[in-house]
């Protein structure tokens, strides 16, 4: 994208149709130096059955975000910065700077159509999503918004007549990492119907979910197998993360403060129609690794919750801190008492005597734990053997409890 001849007043729009690159050869779409794209409409770049494209917002700078786009501000509606849509996959978008947009900063998914077989999941996919080193900021909605919503089986009567059953496409190996997303309007990401090895990691959230829009209010909300982790959610009108278990699922090194009062720090959603939770007779037993996460609710916050409609059964619960009173809800007393079995090597903090923990502080929103502190030696190893900065206790005696462990000398 050139921009010679640019004016910061005009209104500019650009579509992509048909490229294909290959995995070896992608297309590259990029900016020579910076530019800021102001659009109006529906969008200001869209995909349309694009593979093996990436938007790079880096450009020949090398500089993040040296690509702005953003909606035009004479401009009453702009529904998305950027779609990649109608059968694209393969699409990477990194370094860019999405704002203003009255719906999302970034779309990408294929909605399902009765009368088009071809966007259905048994005929398509998006494979190798990466989206990473974007910065989100003052949108309406969401942040991004990757994936069809729902993922359950679609039975209806198409145009011809026809009966017909359907879903919607999976997001294959997606990986969603080092984004910022400052001031959405309702979830910061919604990521839906990811499968294989997904991952949602190092990503930064604050002041999410301002408007509080019901079913709308969350840090992340996603529906996914893979891994979930090192994230930060600091500030949002609802839960931090909410997850709908599509396969296994680990949870570990994420912070999550400043939610809303009264509010869920992590929730499963439990959909029964959704085969993937391999349910019988409503519930789930897929595995759900939930530890060292740092935890703090407000209020009446529970710490974990789900809906009650499934009852997740394989919840694995270790090296967690938190401020609640209630450590689990939402599910059947039978399941809340599994969940109290899976449990170990928690800590609820007396908020009221933080000094005994030798928290940095969590005011202050620093994590860093002390020498003889109860958090840096009192779990016991799972998983990775780093906090979500990268570090590693004092020794490999210590077994930290929370997202942080011990100062590094």
């Amino acid at each position: 994208l050139d921009q010679s001849g640019y004016s910061e007043a005009a209104r500019y729009r650009a579509s992509f149709e048909n490229l294909v690159g290959t995995a070896q050869q992608p297309i590259v779409i990029t900016v020579e130096g910076s530019l800021t794209m102001q659009y109006e409409s529906w969008n200001g770049m869209s995909f349309v059955n694009c593979q093996h494209v990436i938007l790079d917002g880096m450009g020949y700078s090398g500089n993040l975000n040296s690509l702005h786009i953003t909606k035009h501000p004479d401009h009453l509606k702009g529904d998305a910065c950027v779609t990649v849509g109608e059968l694209s996959s393969d699409v990477e978008v990194c370094g860019v700077e999405f704002s203003e947009s009255s719906f999302a900063g970034l779309v990408m998914k294929t909605d399902p159509n009765k009368d088009r077989p071809e966007t259905w999941e048994a005929n398509f996919r998006m494979y190798n999503t990466l989206i990473h080193n974007n910065y989100f900021h003052d949108v309406r909605a969401e942040g991004i918004y990757i994936g069809y919503f729902r993922g359950s089986t679609t039975t209806t009567v198409n145009s011809a007549g026809e009966n017909v059953i359907y879903r919607a496409h999976k997001l294959e190996d997606t990986k969603i990492y080092n984004n910022s997303f400052v001031k959405c309007g309702w979830d910061s990401l919604q990521f839906n119907n990811g499968s294989g090895l997904c991952e949602v990691h190092n990503n930064y959230i604050t002041n999410s979910a301002f408007f509080g829009e019901p079913d709308q209010n969350t840090g992340m909300s996603l529906s996914m197998s893979g891994r979930v982790f090192n994230n930060i959610v600091d500030g949002v009108k609802g839960l931090g993360i909410q997850i709908g278990p599509m396969g296994n699922v680990d949870i570990y090194n994420n912070i999550l403060t400043n939610l809303g009062e009264g509010a869920y720090g992590l929730f499963l959603m439990g959909d029964k129609d959704t085969v993937e939770q391999n349910t019988s007779g409503n519930t789930n037993q897929l595995a759900i690794n939930i530890y060292n996460n740092t935890i703090i609710t407000e209020g009446l916050g529970v710490t974990l919750g789900a809906q009650n409609t499934v009852q997740h059964l394989n919840m694995i619960f270790k090296n967690n801190y938190y401020s609640s009173n209630s450590r689990f809800g939402g599910q059947s007393s039978s399941t809340i008492a599994t969940w109290e079995t899976n449990q170990e090597n928690n800590i609820q903090l007396d908020m009221n005597n933080l000094d005994q923990y030798k928290i940095g502080s969590l005011v202050k929103g620093e994590f860093n734990i002390y020498s003889g502190s109860i958090l840096a030696s009192g779990g016991q190893l799972i998983g990775e053997q780093y906090d979500s900065r990268g570090f590693k206790n004092w020794s490999d005696g210590d077994k930290f409890i929370g997202a942080r462990a011990g100062i590094v000398k």
